[in-house]
């Protein structure tokens, strides 16, 4: 059979159609979705600052341009510490030595501080036996208190040991108080029992204001009682009124029981005194507010109350001690201020401490006190003393006594 051309060549087109159109078709859409990716990528790029919460698409940002670091010089202070930390990491002792050849100033003794600091956490007793026998001035005392006090951090009993051995001078006094103070912060029961087995003089007397000190933050009524024991064995009140004083300074309710405690048992002992003028550093004022309301049979108001208060107030200032003295009623608890008031006055203003002594109420004290504010005023100035007794309206024999005292 005889096959027709134009039915071959529609077979081939067929065939051709059948094949092609579907490869065609898959290829038309591969650039469909590419196009369609392009775009998106151009739009991320146009939009990439409006839309900065997307995490889908991350865009480095370029790098800055970095600037050259520029490193200040060191100053010498800095070089001086620099260099005294890098000797103690090797040789502490060596690098104390360094030190001690160095001029003398603030932050030589910072560094050596901090060389003590390195060289006593190695060994705390031979870099105390160092320091005694080699640091010199204000150096030897700093660096001792420092040594002490790292090594009372560890074995307080030990420092305690090697102080019992050292020279009693001024540097067993320096250690023994570092000891006190750091040692009372965490056993002061401790501390106490090896202060009174100490022997009496100056650095138990030191010793013991610094653990006093220490203690009172934790627990005052302890500190005082214990204060009160001190001051029986060594046969003064000296440290009985130093506790006083420094609880006044924290806690004035709980130094005024305490002040009432122990002033009726110590009567003789100037606690009252303590109290008043601690009190009046504070705030003079509200302190003599608190002495005027006391009622008239209490314990604390006395005369001497009066003068204490004004002896420390006058110190701050005279004329607000002035005011309230001239508001106060005659007596003998104004006559004490007077006294207190002129006693802090008359070493620097003879002429006003000799007139405030002429307005004392009562005739054996204000003669005490004027014949003492003329001698202080006859030193500086006899004339004008001179004068002022002779132009004031006083007793012949009492002028006489006066005179007597100028001339001499």
């Amino acid at each position: 059979m005889q096959i027709k051309p134009y039915s071959f060549l529609a077979a081939i087109t067929l065939l051709a159609l059948s094949f092609g159109l579907p490869y065609s078709l898959h290829i038309k859409r591969q650039l469909q979705e590419m196009g369609t990716a392009i775009g998106n990528l151009k739009a991320l790029d146009t939009n990439a600052s409006l839309d900065t919460s997307s995490t889908e698409v991350e865009l480095m940002p370029k790098p800055a341009k970095r600037s050259p670091v520029i490193t200040p010089p060191l100053s010498d202070a800095e070089r001086l510490l620099r260099e005294a930390r890098e000797r103690a990491a090797i040789n502490p002792e060596e690098a104390m030595r360094w030190l001690q050849d160095k001029e003398a100033s603030a932050i030589r003794l910072q560094a050596m501080l901090e060389v003590v600091a390195t060289w006593a956490t190695q060994d705390a007793e031979g870099t105390l036996l160092w320091l005694e026998s080699n640091a010199q001035g204000l150096a030897r005392i700093k660096t001792l208190q420092n040594g002490v006090t790292l090594w009372s951090e560890k074995d307080p009993i030990a420092a305690a040991d090697w102080i019992g051995g050292m020279a009693d001078d001024g540097s067993k006094t320096t250690a023994a108080t570092a000891l006190a103070a750091n040692w009372g912060t965490s056993d002061p029961h401790g501390a106490a029992q090896w202060i009174f087995n100490m022997p009496q003089g100056p650095t138990r007397e030191d010793a013991s204001k610094a653990l006093i000190d220490s203690w009172i933050i934790t627990n005052p009524a302890e500190a005082a009682e214990w204060a009160a024991l001190q001051s029986e064995q060594v046969g003064n009140d000296d440290a009985l009124k130093h506790c006083i004083q420094e609880i006044t300074k924290n806690d004035l309710d709980t130094a005024e029981k305490l002040l009432r405690l122990y002033q009726s048992a110590y009567p003789e002992a100037l606690l009252l005194e303590s109290y008043i003028q601690s009190r009046a550093k504070i705030d003079p004022n509200q302190t003599s507010q608190w002495l005027n309301e006391l009622p008239e049979d209490d314990l604390l108001n006395t005369s001497r109350a009066s003068k204490a208060l004004l002896l420390e107030w006058t110190r701050s200032d005279s004329v607000a001690a002035s005011t309230w003295l001239n508001e106060q009623p005659a007596g003998p608890r104004r006559d004490a201020a007077i006294e207190g008031f002129v006693e802090s006055i008359q070493s620097y203003d003879a002429d006003a401490a000799t007139a405030w002594s002429n307005v004392i109420s009562n005739p054996d004290q204000r003669i005490r006190s004027l014949a003492l504010s003329i001698e202080y005023w006859s030193q500086n100035d006899p004339q004008a003393a001179a004068k002022w007794v002779q132009e004031t309206n006083l007793s012949p024999e009492l002028r006489n006594d006066l005179n007597r005292i100028i001339q001499n």
